[in-house]
């Protein structure tokens, strides 16, 4: 897929590249790119500390694949999400 992104959101509006998005994978510019999915086929872990890109308040976690094909294929999978703050 061109983008398969996580973020936070405070409208329930999204857009692609927006602020509060961390891309995750995909030649598609947008978000925090500081995370790159590198081990295609596997699991891979990522830590994020969200703090340290924007702060505010926000009422929805997301996860967005975007594939700008006819027959679009693109497929994301997350697993054992944890949010949490730092002591």
């Amino acid at each position: 897929g061109g983008m398969h992104a996580i973020g936070f959101d405070a409208d329930n509006v999204f857009s692609w590249g927006g602020a509060n998005t961390f891309k995750l994978y995909g030649p598609q510019w947008g978000g925090f790119s500081n995370f790159t999915y590198t081990d295609v086929g596997n699991w891979q872990s990522f830590t994020i500390p969200v703090g340290n890109f924007f702060r505010g308040e926000f009422q929805h976690l997301f996860f967005a694949n975007n594939h700008d094909v006819a027959n679009p294929t693109a497929n994301s999978q997350f697993r054992d999400i944890q949010i949490f703050e730092q002591a």
